[in-house]
């Protein structure tokens, strides 16, 4: 299960998939300030910003580009790139 990070708290990312509703006043407050959400996938010491993207009345997340193959291979946010 993947772990995100907004607004001062930690989430599972299937919490916010499901529920988009319940989160939406705290990723505003991030889509603000910082102005992104964080992986927690563990991939790097730092953790990756995530996009967050408005759709209509609800936010989602969305990989940083160019940062999919530097998440874990078990994270939701994982792209292989193939050169």
């Amino acid at each position: 299960m993947s772990q995100i990070s907004f607004d001062g708290g930690t989430f599972l990312l299937e919490d916010v998939q499901e529920n988009p509703a319940r989160y939406v006043k705290c990723l505003e407050r991030a889509k603000i300030d910082p102005g992104f959400a964080l992986c927690m996938c563990s991939a790097h010491a730092t953790p990756l910003q995530l996009v967050i993207r408005r759709y209509g009345s609800l936010l989602h997340l969305a990989g940083w580009p160019g940062d999919g193959s530097r998440h874990a291979r078990s994270c939701d946010f994982y792209k292989c790139v193939f050169r």
